[in-house]
């Protein structure tokens, strides 16, 4: 499980210096098989779950929404909606 950037590249520089094979799961499932490998190193991103919404954005008269992997489109949809 990682909850930050600085998280993800410890885990990356772990895995290279032990020649693990990695792999990453966020949020739901890949149905190609590659969130699971067996005997890999699994980077785990469900924690990284943090979401901004800024109404008062340059970027968009209509606002953005920056999110980490580990939301669900549901909870985007969610949160924005009461925003």
């Amino acid at each position: 499980m990682v909850k930050s950037a600085k998280d993800i590249q410890a885990v990356v520089k772990f895995a290279h210096a032990h020649n693990l094979h990695v792999t990453v799961r966020s949020s739901g499932h890949d149905y190609m098989g590659r969130s699971t490998w067996e005997g890999s190193f699994l980077i785990n991103l469900s924690e990284m779950n943090e979401m901004e919404i800024d109404l008062n954005s340059s970027r968009s008269q209509y606002g953005t929404v920056k999110v980490q992997t580990g939301l669900q489109w549901q909870e985007i949809y969610q949160k924005v909606r009461y925003s």
